[in-house]
Formats: C-alpha cells, sequence, structure tokens
C-alpha cells in the first residue's frame, strides 16, 4: 500500500522535473480534466518512476476547480515547458499540435469513426468522468489517498456525472465514489452543492462562454456550454455576438452554444442558440427538437428550448453525431 497524502501532493507539484512526460487535459479545463490530469501524471511518476507534469491549458482556474484543490491551486502549471517530453492525454484524445509525442490516453469519449489511435497507448471506457477509471486504477494499484486527496478525486468525478445523474453515471464511477467517499470524510451530496455552487458563480457571458468551450472534428464544429443558476439567463444577444465572432474567425460551419439553467436539483431548462452555416444550423437544431420528443420548442430561427424535465442529451451525445449532420445532405 502506498500512502498518497496532501503533503506529497505538493512536494510533486513543486519538485524540479527535467524533460517530464507531460500529462495533459483539454483546453479549457473543466473539473475532471484537471482532476485526471494532475492524479494520472502523479500516478504514473509514483507507479512507473518517470518525471510528470500535470498541465493545465488556461489562464485562470474555474473556481470551483480552484476551491477543490485550496492552496494546492496556485501549485498547478498552466503552460506547457519548452522542455517537456512525450505526452498523455486525459479526458480527451484529439490533440493534433502534439503530433507523434503522444504516447497515452486515459479518456471517457469514445473516438468518431475512423480516428487513428495506432501506436498509442490508448485507455478509453464510456464511463462518466475520466477520473474514475484513474480512481480505479489507483485502487487497483494500492495507492491510497489520505482524506484531501481523495477530496480532490471525488470532486472531479461529481463535476463530471453532475452529482451522479443516472444518465451520466456508470457503475465504475459509482464504485469510485463508494471506495473515495469514506476516505475523504466527504458527502457527496454536500461536496457537489458546494462545487456547483462555485461552477454557477461565475456570470460574466464571454468567461461563461469561453470556460466550457470544445471544438469538434477539425476546426468545422464549436460547442460551448454556459452553465448558470436559473434565475440567471445570460443576455443573448451578447451570446448570439459571441457565436458570430467565433464562426467568422475560425470559419467553422456550425457554432453551437448551449445555455444550461440549473436549480439545486440539477439543470432545468436548456436553450440552443447557433450561428454558421444556414442549412447545417437547421440540422443541428431539427435533431435537437427530435431528441427531445416533441417537448422542446423553437422559439427563433436560430435557437431551441427544452423545458424542465424534458428528454435531452449531453454535448458527448451530440459530438459522436456531429459528424453525421456535418455530411448529410440537407
Amino acid at each position: 500500500m502506498i500512502h498518497m497524502t496532501a503533503d506529497g501532493l505538493r512536494n510533486y507539484l513543486t519538485g524540479r522535473k527535467h524533460h517530464p512526460t507531460l500529462v495533459v487535459g483539454h483546453p479549457a479545463p473543466d473539473g475532471d480534466a484537471a482532476v485526471s490530469s494532475v492524479m494520472e501524471g502523479w500516478r504514473r511518476q509514483v507507479t512507473e518512476g518517470i518525471s510528470t507534469l500535470p498541465v493545465l491549458l488556461c489562464d485562470t482556474l474555474p473556481a470551483e476547480v480552484a476551491w477543490l484543490f485550496g492552496d494546492l491551486a496556485a501549485l498547478l502549471c498552466r503552460q506547457l515547458p519548452a522542455d517537456g517530453g512525450p505526452v498523455v492525454l486525459t479526458d480527451h484524445h484529439v490533440a493534433p499540435h502534439f503530433g507523434d509525442r503522444v504516447m497515452a490516453i486515459v479518456d471517457h469519449h469514445l473516438p468518431a469513426p475512423g480516428t487513428d489511435l495506432s501506436g498509442v497507448d490508448a485507455c478509453i471506457r464510456p464511463v462518466g468522468a475520466t477520473t474514475s477509471m484513474i480512481a480505479t486504477a489507483w485502487q487497483q494499484q494500492g495507492l491510497l489517498p489520505d482524506p484531501t486527496v481523495a477530496r480532490i478525486l471525488l470532486g472531479g468525478i461529481l463535476l463530471d456525472t453532475e452529482g451522479l445523474t443516472p444518465r451520466k453515471t456508470t457503475e465504475e464511477d459509482r464504485q469510485a465514489v463508494s471506495w473515495l467517499t469514506p476516505l475523504s470524510g466527504e458527502r457527496p451530496t454536500v461536496l457537489y452543492a458546494q462545487l456547483l455552487d462555485r461552477l454557477l458563480s461565475e456570470t460574466d457571458i464571454t468567461t461563461l462562454y469561453q470556460r466550457d468551450h470544445r471544438v469538434y472534428h477539425g476546426d468545422s464544429i464549436g460547442f460551448a456550454i454556459l452553465k448558470v443558476w436559473r434565475n440567471a439567463l445570460p443576455d443573448k444577444k451578447t451570446v448570439r455576438h459571441l457565436l458570430a465572432t467565433e464562426t467568422a474567425a475560425a470559419k467553422r460551419q456550425l457554432c453551437v452554444a448551449k445555455i444550461a439553467l440549473y436549480d439545486t436539483s440539477g439543470v432545468q431548462e436548456e436553450y440552443y442558440l447557433t450561428a454558421g452555416e444556414k442549412a447545417t444550423c437547421e440540422r443541428f437544431l431539427s435533431t435537437v427538437l427530435e431528441q427531445a420528443k416533441g417537448e422542446a420548442r423553437r422559439i427563433a430561427e436560430d435557437e431551441v428550448f427544452l423545458p424542465a424535465g424534458c428528454p435531452r442529451h449531453g454535448r458527448k451525445w451530440y459530438a459522436r453525431h456531429l459528424l453525421q449532420i456535418l455530411t448529410k445532405k440537407i
């Protein structure tokens, strides 16, 4: 049994590293990407004896991530070092700018058909959170986190499964939470409520748009999710301006902004706004309407509204179908 303590994590994050293996979550990292990159990097250094450096690709840490890491947040690296070596990707598997430096992947997003991962040690399972996969590896390898470290791992899982929402949670996630809960001394419902409060505290629309933004199928599609409290609906005129700006600047076929309105029980209403090629936007919005089984409604040419209780899919689901939307003949 190897004890993984807060002091050990501090030493890991501050230790000098020469030509380290970089462990990198996706750009604009959310809680799962941040936690998974740190904990996977630390795991590899401890169990494989290699020098690793987790890197969070963001200028400013999201409030919930900073709160979860506490005083350790200031130690998190947010710039790629010039002497970085091989790369491990966590919580994503597409990073063309790293080229053949990618040696391994730990991810819970299923690859699109035709994705070539040959020559890469890819561990990809459709679970709720990448952090769950890493917690499973910790448990199997006898790495025992202290309360502080277990709390960070637990928080990463809760953030990406939205508090163990059934449609976002698998048995592996539940088992990881069952292992970490007594070790952390936390109640998952309480910890998630605290994390959610910090996540939804952001009100600047540009920050909201950029902080949870993903690009799919090369540069063809941009997809942002703006998560806010139910009584804090962002100004849609500003959101539309951001969509139009991104579409023109990046020459995208489709840009989507999903505004998710939360209360303490989770997501309630959702708005999908689009910009880009007219036929592609129409096909995407039609897909949203179809999947809602008649309970959603079109409220503008570029917008669909999903009321509380409406059948819905997450961005991951749409990401797997966006290529069909792009290539389908209208």
